[in-house]
């Protein structure tokens, strides 16, 4: 006798256009798997990822971790400081005319923050505009987040711009989350 275990999905609805993630198909509506339970004697457990054997190449088809970075433009024209900071938390700030703040819960490097180790890796790559006055490392090094990591531009009147992409790791050493920043620092 076959034991089934019952495996109970809550999706997401979400457009057909989205290229990324995993979908069933929910009687010709398409919806996005966001999380994955299995009942274990009554008792629902959350699945972390799921895997595929693909003629003997074991593939990830889902995992519940997300990886953000979608990149923002900084300015700061008061103290003309303009930075970025990667946090060891999984949060992504901001520095700019308002004080330190999270950038977007929705674009943070790790979502759920609690994923976050420092097994991560992040660096900075592409570098264009003046040179950053504020970085924890040479451009294309990777260091790990076991600490908060900011990247920053101040410069005095009458002010600068540059544009870098900042790149996470995971502890495979597959890039897994990528964003542009423009950072400003002008005067008033």
């Amino acid at each position: 006798m076959k034991r089934l275990l019952a495996i109970l999905v809550l999706a997401l609805a979400l457009p057909a256009s989205s290229q990324d993630g995993v979908w069933v198909n929910d009687d010709a509506t398409l919806r996005e798997i966001t999380q994955i339970f299995v009942n274990d004697a009554g008792v629902l457990r959350e699945i972390d990822s799921a895997w595929v054997n693909d003629a003997g190449v074991l593939r990830q088809v889902f995992s519940r971790v997300t990886y953000n970075l979608d990149g923002e433009s900084i300015t700061n024209a008061i103290t003309q400081a303009a930075a970025v900071r990667i946090g060891a938390d999984g949060i992504v700030e901001k520095r700019d005319n308002g004080g330190l703040a999270q950038i977007d819960s929705a674009t943070d490097w790790v979502i759920p923050n609690g994923e976050a180790s420092t097994d991560y890796d992040v660096r900075y790559t592409s570098h264009t505009g003046d040179a950053l006055t504020t970085s924890p490392a040479a451009e294309n090094t990777w260091i790990d987040l076991s600490v908060d990591r900011e990247y920053g531009l101040s410069i005095p009147n009458p002010g600068g711009t540059c544009t870098f992409d900042i790149e996470i790791r995971d502890p495979l050493g597959a890039t897994v989350a990528t964003g542009t920043y423009v950072l400003t620092s002008s005067s008033i």
